[in-house]
Formats: C-alpha cells, sequence, structure tokens
C-alpha cells in the first residue's frame, strides 16, 4: 500500500509550526522528508481513541539522535475507509 492513500486528500499538515493544506501525495512527501531528516531512534504512544465528531486520533513521542518529537494525527471516515485529515509535528523542549 502506497503511504499517500493513508492521507485525505486535504490534508491539514503543521511540521514545526508551518501549516499548510495539502494533497494526500504531498502530506506523505511531507512526513517521508521529515522522517529522512529525522530518523526515528524510539516511539512510544502516549493518547489514542476517539474524539466526539472528529474520528480516531493518536499521540505519540518520537526520539532522535538529537531530539524530541510529539506527533498527533487525525483519521475521519471519508467514504469506505479511515483517512489522516490532520497531522501535527511539534519539538518538545524540554
Amino acid at each position: 500500500e502506497q503511504v499517500e492513500t493513508l492521507f485525505s486528500d486535504q490534508t491539514e499538515v503543521s511540521v514545526l509550526g508551518v501549516s499548510v493544506v495539502c494533497s494526500s501525495e504531498q502530506a506523505a512527501n511531507v512526513l517521508g522528508q521529515f522522517l529522512g531528516e529525522h530518523p526515528i531512534k524510539n516511539c512510544a504512544i502516549l493518547h489514542s481513541g476517539k474524539k466526539s465528531n472528529a474520528g480516531f486520533y493518536i499521540m505519540t513521542a518520537v526520539s532522535t539522535m538529537q531530539k524530541r518529537f510529539r506527533i498527533y494525527a487525525l483519521e475521519r471516515a471519508e467514504g469506505n475507509s479511515n483517512l489522516i485529515r490532520q497531522f501535527r509535528i511539534d519539538e518538545v523542549i524540554e
């Protein structure tokens, strides 16, 4: 399965404070580029579940060699699929 098939055609993306709305292919490219620049060393799910009228969400803490990030993804039903409508990556400042 192609990564872009996991994203909605109108995905809200925020990476380190820069927000855009982009296509599924662009969202997959943004995520791939970020992960290419920040290889994951460790990952832990902090929260997951359903929000009223929002669908499923997940928040993770990701560690790389130099930094820690928090990743939030929100998915909603579109047709017969659940697609990521929003994802956000923020640096954790300690």
